[in-house]
C-alpha cells in the first residue's frame, strides 16, 4: 500500500483484493487475455495506449484486431502484443478507442461481431469512444462497462430518445450516469474531473477530484486499457477456480478509475505528464498494491 502522503484518495480495501500479482502456477492464459478492437488509420496511437496500459496492469496477453497500419505501428512498439481475430477466445474485450463512427468500416464490423458474441456468453466488454455508437443497444447489458465523456454521453442518451446537453450532464453527473446505467443495463463510467461510476438500480460511486493533468489526449485510452485488464484478469481467475467465470463490472470500473487517478496524482507531484507516462507509472503502482 502506498503511504498516506502519496495517496490522492484512500483505496477501498474491498477493491484491493482485485489486484493480483503473478504466482508460480501462472501462465500467460491464466493471467487473463484481453482482446482489443481499437485504433484506426486516423488514430493509431489509441491502440498503443490501450495495449500498453493493459499489459502494465498485469494481464498475460493482449490480442489486437485492427487494420494493418495500426497493427504494424503497435507491434513495432509493443512486440508482446499478439495480432488476433474476432473469433479468438478472450477473457474480456476493449472496443472502440480511436475508432471513428463509420458503420461501413472494417472496425464497425469487427465491433459488431465481438459485441454480439461477448454479450451472448457474458464476457466482459469495455465500450468506449466510437463503439458507444457502433454497438447495438441490445448488446449492452450487465457484462458491459461503458466509458463515455460528457459529449459521448449526450450522443448515447440520444440513442434512447433522451435530449440533453453536455452542460446538463456537467450540472448533474450523478443523475446522468445513473440514467445511462438504467437505460443500457450496463455499468457506466461517466468521465470528468470527478468521474462517476453507476450501475443499474441507482447504484453509484463518485470519484474524488482527479488531477487536472488528466485532461489531455490519450488518457481515456489508458483508462480503458486498465479497466479491460482488470476485467480480463478477474474473469480468468474465476474460471481457474472452477467457478462460473464472472466479474463484478461495478467493482472493476471503480478500481480502474482509482488506479488511473492515483497514477496521475503521483506523476503530478513531479511535473507535467502525458498519457504514456501514466502507462509506465502503472508498473510500480501495481507492484506496490498486488496481493
Amino acid at each position: 500500500m502506498t503511504s498516506s502522503n502519496r495517496e490522492y484518495a484512500p483505496l477501498d480495501p474491498s477493491l484491493a483484493r482485485l489486484i493480483r500479482g503473478p504466482i508460480a502456477a501462472d501462465h500467460k492464459y491464466s493471467r487473463g487475455v484481453l482482446g482489443m478492437v481499437v485504433g484506426s488509420a486516423g488514430y493509431p496511437g489509441a491502440a498503443l495506449l490501450v495495449a500498453s496500459a493493459a499489459l502494465r496492469t498485469g494481464i498475460g496477453m493482449a490480442r489486437l484486431v485492427s487494420v494493418d497500419a495500426v497493427a504494424e505501428l503497435l507491434l513495432a512498439a509493443r512486440p508482446e502484443v499478439v495480432r488476433g481475430s474476432v473469433a479468438d477466445r478472450c477473457d474480456a474485450w476493449v472496443l472502440g478507442c480511436g475508432v471513428a463512427v463509420d458503420p461501413a468500416s472494417a472496425e464497425a464490423s469487427w465491433i459488431a461481431a465481438v459485441s454480439g458474441a461477448a454479450h451472448e456468453v457474458g464476457v466482459p466488454m469495455v465500450i468506449d469512444a466510437g463503439a458507444l455508437q457502433l454497438v447495438e443497444t441490445a448488446d449492452f447489458g450487465p457484462h458491459a462497462i461503458l466509458t463515455p465523456h460528457h459529449g459521448e454521453a449526450v450522443r448515447l442518451l440520444a440513442r434512447y430518445d433522451v435530449v440533453a446537453t453536455a452542460a446538463d450532464l456537467e450540472g448533474d453527473s450523478i443523475g446522468a450516469a445513473q440514467q445511462l446505467a438504467n437505460l443500457t443495463g450496463s455499468v457506466v463510467v461517466l468521465k470528468g474531473s470527478r468521474t462517476v461510476v453507476a450501475a443499474p438500480g441507482d447504484v453509484f460511486w463518485r470519484n474524488h477530484e482527479a488531477p487536472a493533468g488528466l485532461a489531455s489526449a490519450g488518457t481515456g485510452d489508458v483508462l480503458a486499457g486498465i479497466i479491460g485488464a482488470l476485467a480480463a484478469a478477474g474473469y480468468s481467475h474465476s474460471r481457474a477456480n472452477g467457478d462460473a467465470p464472472t466479474v463484478d463490472p461495478f467493482e472493476v470500473a471503480r478500481l480502474g478509475v482509482w488506479l488511473h487517478s492515483q497514477a496521475a496524482f503521483e506523476l503530478s507531484t513531479e511535473g507535467t505528464y502525458l498519457a504514456g507516462d501514466l502507462v509506465e507509472r502503472m508498473r510500480s503502482l501495481i507492484g506496490r498494491l498486488a496481493q
